[in-house]
């Protein structure tokens, strides 16, 4: 190492081509303080490497994969050349905030295997910040991240790490996307110390495309990270922590949505009861979540009468003290056409614009001969990512 670089912590960039962007990461990386800089070069053909260099300097090493191997075997590969006991990922087109690599050294320092923070979605094309990107609240108890195998809740999974640990639970070479929420799972699974940090410590860079690029790909691939645990592993998880019983059964519903096993989704949306304790992740009912999913399994079971019936239920009384959300408007649309009532399900789209004037489902619904979109499950109520708007 560098004289005078700090031996604590290695800040790890896997790159495939990114040389408009990978400067502004690895002066980023730079400006958190005097510590390693490991670029892995996936397949790299135009001048990323040279770029990187510039801007890192004696503080950089690279580390070149040839030919181009996919994220999840440049992940693989950074974590077996680390040298510190910590590292933190960046991605090439991001960057870090000053004192991210001092705020998650805390935390890792402190016992966690893995440390996540929230950050900021800002503009590829201006430079400007979208909206903020906190971990939810719920997700900052100690026993929380057990909650990401119904969907990720964590916006941003380029974190901090033991490097000892994340080589024992690895990456999957295969995955050329989600591969980092695949790791996560596994280290959930793995018994590893999950920590939510309160601080936005990460630029998420958003290009027009960037929010909805390769949809069907991502959903394959969260489908494939979460058929590597099965629901009795999940339970055992589940019962340790303090996830509330209709919360699990949520949890589970959603899962097996994610996986297409939609008769155990139908199941597990049986079991969440029909009371009004809130639903954390949504702040909506168990009533509500038990309506919701059960017409989700069935619209992918391919009755329509059903899923139509219970998203009819939600429209006529669950709601008690709320507005009737736009994904249950679009579901409703959706099943409406489905059992012929193509009128109806005009009118249930545009309810649902005008609930949420960019919600792209109902959008694409309204356009469309036959409209396809159905989602699957209820809209987030936290700031995300997403594709919906």
């Amino acid at each position: 190492m560098t004289s005078g670089m700090n031996n604590e912590l290695t800040i790890a960039i896997v790159a495939h081509n990114a040389e408009a962007t990978i400067e502004r990461a690895v002066r980023s990386a730079r400006a958190m303080g005097d510590y390693a800089i490991l670029l892995v070069a996936d397949g790299c053909t135009d001048a990323t490497v040279e770029n990187a260099q510039r801007a890192g300097g004696a503080y950089l090493t690279v580390a070149l994969l040839t030919p181009n191997q996919g994220v999840g075997a440049a992940r693989a590969h950074a974590i077996g050349q680390i040298q510190t006991p910590y590292g933190l990922w960046l991605d090439a087109d991001d960057e870090c905030m000053p004192a991210r690599a001092e705020d998650m050294l805390l935390s890792l320092k402190a016992g966690a295997d893995v440390a996540l923070d929230g950050g900021v979605l800002v503009s590829s094309a201006t430079g400007q910040m979208i909206k903020e990107l906190p971990i939810p609240d719920f997700m900052q108890g100690k026993d929380q991240a057990v909650r990401c195998f119904e969907r990720n809740w964590f916006p941003i999974l380029a974190g901090g790490f033991n490097v000892a640990f994340a080589r024992i639970v690895g990456f999957d070479p295969h995955f050329r996307s989600v591969e980092d929420y695949d790791f996560l799972l596994r280290a959930i699974a793995h018994g590893g110390d999950i920590r939510a940090l309160p601080t936005l410590g990460y630029r998420y860079y958003h290009a027009p495309d960037s929010l909805s690029r390769k949809v069907a790909a991502t959903q394959e691939n969260v489908k494939k990270a979460l058929l590597k645990h099965s629901f009795e592993q999940v339970a055992e998880l589940l019962a340790v922590s303090s996830v509330s019983a209709a919360e699990k059964c949520c949890l589970q519903a959603g899962m097996a949505l994610y996986r297409h096993d939609f008769k155990a989704a139908k199941k597990y949306a049986d079991s969440i009861g029909s009371d009004d304790s809130i639903v954390a992740p949504y702040g909506l009912t168990a009533s509500f979540m038990r309506h919701y999913f059960t017409a989700s399994a069935s619209a992918k079971l391919g009755d329509w009468q059903q899923a139509n019936a219970a998203l009819q239920g939600l429209v006529e009384g669950v709601l008690v003290d709320a507005e009737v959300p736009a994904d249950v408007w679009n579901n409703l649309g959706v099943t409406l056409h489905h059992i012929g009532e193509k009128a109806a399900s005009t009118q249930a789209f545009e309810k649902a614009l005008q609930v949420m004037p960019d919600y792209l489902d109902a959008v694409e619904n309204l356009r469309a001969h036959v409209p396809q979109n159905y989602t699957v499950h209820p809209l987030r109520r936290q700031a995300s990512r997403n594709r919906y708007s």
